[in-house]
């Protein structure tokens, strides 16, 4: 029996578990931040991640992005993990 389940991104693409973004700049002294929004991708109001009618699959959330400002980012389903490489990619 394993305890690991292994689950590909053709996996997750079949899941509501996608969101659109758009990035807000703010000045907090002495740096500019970035917050990524997340917005729901069937009409592009502001969503949460907790709320499951805020989520689409995949092709939804990339067809409309464009239309929403920003890009997309998914909310990791119960019971997995995930490892955030951003920034590192060139390192490994």
């Amino acid at each position: 029996m394993s305890l690991i389940n292994v689950i590909t991104f053709e996996d997750l693409k079949k899941m509501k578990i996608f969101v659109c973004w758009d990035e807000k700049s703010y000045r907090k002294e002495p740096h500019i931040k970035h917050h990524k929004r997340p917005l729901n991708p069937v009409n592009g109001y502001d969503a949460s991640i907790k709320i499951k009618r805020d989520l689409a699959i995949y092709s939804v959330a990339v067809s409309n992005a464009p239309k929403w400002g920003g890009g997309i980012g998914l909310v990791i389903p119960e019971g997995y993990f995930g490892i955030d490489i951003d920034g590192i990619a060139k390192q490994l």
